[in-house]
């Protein structure tokens, strides 16, 4: 099921739509799976074992899934925020001008992206449970939300489409901690909460690179926009988290 539908967008775009919006889609997502599929699959492999070590442990499982979520999230979300507002000269300098209508795709697969790892490793904890029943019913459950939203979205364009990823991760999410929230009592309100202040800090620092960008860097060539860019952005980020004392940011520096 898995291995289908997620290649249902190529097939889907390549009936649809131009050889050249495959082409455009593809890279973009694979831009976009760079950061998130190896944080959180180095993260997994460690995890899964931690999570199965303590599955009988209800309160120590939550705090420690807690935990990893958030630290998850302020890695992950930095990352592709800053990659969103840099996302014109990052694919100008690595793929030439020729890709850059892949830039939009990728900012909006770059939502996706963040909240990925939030209902992945919702997944883990029914399966340390024992609950890999439901992981399979809740996976048919959102196939079918996936084909539905295809549906819907396919007349409106690429574009469209595109949003329709974002709207069903974001059910994906509400489904997964909804039953996550019943076997360690950590409600997807709780958890929400909890990722928010790295998510929002993100965000905020992503609006003052694309200001810095847009009136002094984009004088630049591309390579002084990302160094310049990047290095601007993760100095605020670290620096306003170590002022408002955010966990994750500790946690990263205990395990550094």
């Amino acid at each position: 099921l898995e291995t289908i539908f997620r290649n249902i967008y190529l097939i889907i775009i390549g009936k649809y739509f131009s050889a050249s919006q495959v082409g455009f889609y593809t890279r973009a997502e694979t831009m976009k799976q760079l950061p998130v599929i190896n944080i959180s699959n180095a993260l997994h492999k460690v995890t899964y074992p931690l999570f199965s070590s303590i599955q009988d442990d209800g309160d120590r499982l939550k705090r420690v899934y807690k935990e990893i979520m958030q630290l998850v999230i302020f890695l992950i979300s930095p990352i592709l925020i800053f990659l969103m507002v840099l996302a014109e000269p990052t694919f100008r300098f690595l793929f030439t001008e020729k890709w850059l209508p892949a830039v939009p795709y990728f900012q909006i697969l770059c939502i996706t992206g963040i909240l990925y790892p939030i209902h992945a490793y919702n997944l883990n904890i029914l399966n340390v449970k024992g609950r890999s029943d439901l992981v399979l019913k809740l996976e048919i459950i959102k196939k079918v939300i996936i084909v539905f939203t295809i549906i819907i979205s396919i007349r409106y364009g690429i574009m469209a489409l595109l949003y329709g990823q974002v709207f069903y991760n974001l059910i994906f999410f509400l489904i997964n901690s909804h039953y996550t929230g019943k076997l360690i009592n950590y409600s997807a309100f709780e958890q929400v909460k909890d990722i928010f202040p790295a998510i929002l800090l993100s965000t905020l620092v992503g609006g003052l690179i694309f200001v810095l960008d847009y009136f002094q860097l984009y004088k630049f060539i591309d390579i002084w926009r990302l160094l310049l860019g990047g290095i601007f952005g993760l100095t605020v980020y670290l620096s306003l988290a170590y002022f408002l004392k955010i966990k994750s940011l500790f946690d990263l520096k205990k395990i550094l």
